[in-house]
């Protein structure tokens, strides 16, 4: 006071000093993060930038002051996104952060889920204000070189809402890998779908100036195996754009700029898609050097370039191929949807519930090995190519419903079998003659595929007469190669009847040769309702046959009345599928009483009333009888994920 008087501490830096540093010294215990040293350095290279600017004390429009600052801000925000799009990738590939003039070697990050959702959303953000890296550009009509339209900045940057949105969000967690490749016949389930509330996008408000907005989601490549059909209807994915085939060519070295397909606003075609793959697989055998490579941790990848939607991997085309996948589900559902809406005497309203709620690959029936999913039973609907897994889970279902029969039914693999062999076939088919031996049949039942044109048949071997017939809704000539596949089967059957069943030279009048004879199945129509059902025509012709035990019964029903049966023969199947439902369930609560029983039972009472443990052993009916009944349950329930059978070709 003596020194400075009453105004000590009257000023800003004072008053902070006095009042307010101790303060933040105990509740932080180092200023380091309030320091704003960096800012002050900021304002020190815009006052040089400022000052070095030749219109820099201009009034008016001549002034350069935004301009200067616009230039300085936009270096340091564009230094910025490559510095979040770099940390991205490096979260997404798992490799080390490290890209070109960073400054620092590669090293391994130890982010947290938050850091990784935080990196994830600023990446987002930066790509939908700035735009594309490189833009594309056209030729007008005049020859004049003009931008191509949908390619500038048109998201608005709103704080408040980038808050709320960001904080509604700090969970999500962004997985490693996210890009999988399909590896087998099955389309890989870990690839995903689109999520249209992203950060960015709400975030931010979108211009009304430009007609073509962007859209602000990213294709999120973890979550569509949870999804219901319903849900995957309701995806918003990229639009389509059109890509001539001479504008997809393999990337040369200089053009080596991957792009992100998560990130996608358009997408080419399912044509482009595969054309794109056609190409990289050449390329990635010989591997030729002159194209672009992606080195990764699992070897090399020849990039591809798709017009003006960027240069791809095969991985990246593989979520194209994805997208088209949902695409394709999408329109299915929406066209099940306006079938199932239509009057009609069964109930299809379970029909209905389960198609959109139930996931693709969820289990509706079972007999044994085979498994029939929601995607098969879809395939039900409409006017539809049924494959031969739908027609053999459906057919062993009406044998097992209608024993004991004599009536044999054999899978569409059979065709397949049969070509390998007598002894081959004999062992493929040996266990669908359990339930009735093969000396006993009465009527062997099995469907024959046509590969041009996609249709399907029917071969009846009616042992009591000794007769081969072959019958299909269009009235053709069978397969070429179908007198063969007949001659090794009878071959298989004689073996497994020990000669019971005789061999070819007895069949058909000792005159086994095409055509065969038929059984008078409906004829099948050539347009409209109807023409797309040949597999339902042979499933039906199966349920007759085996109602009737007889290979020649008389059908009552005609293609033109395919959409009713359809949804007949939809209905019948969540009828078995309640059916196995309430068995599996009696029997867990039979077995779960059972156990409970005793165990709750005295120790000395058990010993009284029970036998010896080698004489229940032996015993029928006995204790062990029940124990190895518990333990088929087990199995059978080991059995729900057990082996299904591919689903390449339309056997």
């Amino acid at each position: 006071m003596e020194l400075f008087g009453t105004s000590l501490g009257t000023g800003d830096y004072g008053h902070l000093m006095i009042e307010h540093v101790p303060m933040l010294f105990r509740v932080h215990r180092s200023l380091h993060d309030l320091s704003n040293q960096g800012f002050e350095a900021a304002h020190k290279l815009q006052r040089q930038l400022y000052a070095r600017a030749t219109s820099h004390d201009s009034s008016g429009n001549t002034s350069s002051l935004d301009q200067i600052l616009a230039h300085l801000f936009t270096e340091k925000f564009l230094d910025m996104r490559l510095s979040f799009r770099e940390a991205y990738r490096c979260i997404t590939s798992g490799k080390p952060f490290y890209y070109r003039g960073c400054g620092w070697r590669p090293k391994k990050m130890g982010w947290t889920n938050e850091d990784k959702t935080w990196i994830k959303s600023m990446n987002n953000l930066f790509n939908n204000l700035f735009g594309p890296d490189y833009c594309q550009y056209e030729y007008s009509d005049t020859k004049h070189c003009m931008l191509v339209p949908g390619q500038l900045p048109i998201i608005l940057y709103n704080h408040d809402e980038w808050e709320k949105s960001h904080a509604s969000v700090a969970g999500e967690e962004v997985k490693v890998d996210e890009i999988k490749e399909d590896k087998e016949v099955k389309v890989d389930e870990s690839l995903s779908v689109t999520q249209s509330a992203d950060v960015s996008h709400r975030g931010c408000k979108e211009s009304t100036g430009n007609v073509n907005t962007v859209q602000a989601s990213v294709f999120d490549l973890n979550i569509v195996k949870n999804l219901s059909r319903a849900e995957i209807a309701a995806i918003k994915l990229p639009e389509v754009v059109f890509i001539a085939e001479k504008d997809v060519v393999l990337a040369e070295m200089a053009e080596l700029e991957m792009s992100d397909p998560t990130l996608a606003t358009q997408r080419p075609s399912e044509a482009t898609v595969q054309y794109a793959l056609s190409l990289l697989a050449p390329a990635t055998a010989t591997g030729n050097i002159s194209v672009a490579v992606d080195s990764d941790e699992e070897g090399n990848e020849v990039a591809v370039t798709t017009g003006r939607l960027g240069t791809y991997t095969k991985k990246s085309l593989q979520v194209f191929k994805k997208m088209c996948n949902l695409s394709s589900e999408a329109a299915r559902v929406n066209e099940e949807k306006r079938w199932l809406s239509q009057p009609c005497v069964p109930d299809v309203t379970k029909v209905r519930e389960l198609l959109l709620n139930a996931r693709p690959h969820d289990e509706v029936i079972r007999h044994g090995q085979f498994m029939m999913d929601v995607s098969d039973l879809s395939t039900l609907a409409c006017e539809r190519y049924i494959s031969g897994f739908s027609i053999d889970v459906i057919s062993l279902k009406l044998v097992e419903k209608s024993e004991p029969t004599s009536v044999i039914y054999l899978p569409s693999f059979c065709q397949i079998w049969a070509k390998q062999g007598v002894e081959y076939f004999k062992h493929k088919v040996a266990p669908f003659f359990e339930s009735c031996q093969a000396k006993d049949a009465t009527c062997i039942l099995t469907p024959v595929h046509f590969e041009s044109p996609l249709h399907w048949g029917l071969l009846c071997f009616d042992v009591t007469t000794k007769t081969v017939y072959f019958d299909d809704g269009l009235k053709i000539q069978p397969p070429s190669g179908t007198l063969s596949v007949v001659q090794n089967m009878l071959g298989g059957f004689k073996a497994l009847s020990h000669n019971a069943i005789e061999q070819e030279d007895h069949w058909n009048n000792s005159c086994l040769r095409l055509p065969l004879p038929r059984i008078n199945m409906p004829i099948q129509t050539k347009s409209g309702i109807g023409a797309g059902s040949c597999g339902v025509g042979v499933i039906l012709a199966i349920r007759d046959i085996v109602a009737s035990r007889n290979c020649l019964p008389s059908f009552n029903w005609t293609f033109g009345n395919m959409a009713h049966l359809r949804k007949e023969l939809m209905a019948l199947i969540l009828q078995w599928r309640s059916e196995e439902q309430c068995r599996r369930w009696n029997i867990t609560s039979s077995v779960k009483t059972r156990k409970s029983s005793c165990a709750f039972r005295p120790v000395a009472s058990r010993l009284r009333s029970s036998p010896p443990v080698q004489g229940r052993q032996n015993r029928k009916g006995s204790v062990t009888r029940r124990q190895n009944g518990e333990g088929s349950v087990t199995r059978r329930q080991d059995r729900e994920g057990s082996f299904r059978s591919p689903r390449g070709k339309k056997k």
